[in-house]
């Protein structure tokens, strides 16, 4: 492989890695914009457990899109060391 095939597929994938994770943090902001529920002492609880689950599924896409920015700074290292 090249070194400037490498930094193209390394640029690339920070990229997609980048544009996934704003798109995923877009996507949260909708659905917490959306949550129009109203806090009252029968139904906090559900409320509670919807919210947690929603800010807990961040972490997959979060892990997702930083691989994709590990992967493509490793091509980009490689590139930068490849002679």
């Amino acid at each position: 492989m090249t070194q400037t095939c490498a930094t193209v597929i390394g640029i690339v994938l920070q990229l997609f890695g980048a544009g996934y994770l704003i798109w995923q943090a877009w996507r949260t902001t909708q659905k917490l914009r959306g949550f129009g529920a109203q806090a009252t002492y029968n139904n906090f609880a559900p409320m509670i457990e919807t919210l947690a689950h929603e800010i807990g599924e961040q972490f997959t896409h979060q892990l997702i899109g930083f691989a994709f920015l590990l992967v493509g700074s490793a091509f980009q290292l490689y590139a930068a060391v490849a002679a």
